[in-house]
């Protein structure tokens, strides 16, 4: 019941700060760290390979952000039978699908089901017939 007020009226949220997302923020830090100490990592690793580990750790944030296609919450739709797909289009963006029951498949899960588990794991979901709300 706790979980259930916590997605307010949501059937499933995604997390702000799952570990993509956290090891991408990492990654940047890291790049950031170097930037702003640049003078004394140089002397200790050389330049050549402080401005590697930089571009190393920029490029690695880019990558661990990048959540093309990621389903940020599922909720029930204004109408009977109907499910709204919350999916993220970039870091920044995302759009909203709307569906019928019966045109939402789930094609597969990756991930251990075993009680205990925290229920992280990897489901694929399959829409054959949905409605993008943003643009009609």
């Amino acid at each position: 019941m706790e979980d259930h007020v916590n997605l307010k009226g949501a059937i499933f949220k995604r997390k702000l700060l799952d570990p993509n997302r956290l090891y991408g923020l990492g990654y940047f830090g890291i790049a950031g760290a170097t930037y702003a100490m640049f003078p004394h990592v140089a002397l200790l690793l050389g330049p050549t390979l402080t401005t590697s580990l930089m571009t190393a750790s920029s490029l690695g944030g880019m990558y661990k952000l990048n959540d093309k296609g990621s389903v940020n919450s599922i909720r029930l739709g204004q109408n009977s039978g109907d499910i709204e797909f919350n999916v993220s289009t970039s870091p920044f963006t995302s759009r909203t699908l709307v569906a019928n029951i019966n045109d939402v498949q789930g094609v597969f899960s990756l991930g251990n089901d075993d009680l205990g588990e925290n229920d992280v794991e990897v489901n694929v979901i399959q829409l054959n017939n949905c409605l993008d709300s943003s643009s009609g």
